[in-house]
């Protein structure tokens, strides 16, 4: 699991707490990742952090984002990572993101109602 945060990263702390789940914190060379959690604001602040999370995930892989809606630059930013060509599906709840990179899926959005 890769997180990406700007602030102090407790996420990590709690996930790995007795379970044999490995977290990273930044990039790592040649590991693939499983699930990705993005803090829009890194994402903000690093905008080709995209296809760099998309080089280390694969067919499987979920990338979870959090406050989509929170801004209108969150949502835009939101709006830009759905048209990305390696998106495939992607669902909108509100507060959080998840996307996924399906080669053998149709493109698809979904939003799922408050």
């Amino acid at each position: 699991m890769l997180i990406l945060k700007k602030k102090t990263d407790t996420i990590a702390q709690i996930i790995s707490e007795n379970n044999e789940i490995f977290t990273y914190t930044s990039f790592q060379n040649d590991i693939v990742f499983d699930l990705v959690f993005l803090d829009i604001d890194y994402f903000t602040s690093n905008m080709d952090v995209l296809n760099t999370i998309i080089k280390s995930t694969h067919n499987d892989s979920l990338l979870l984002i959090n406050s989509i809606r929170y801004t209108k630059q969150n949502f835009d930013l939101w709006n830009t990572i759905k048209k990305h060509p390696k998106v495939t599906v992607t669902i909108d709840t509100y507060s959080l993101g998840f996307v996924f990179f399906r080669t053998e899926q149709a493109k698809e959005h979904f939003i799922i109602r408050k």
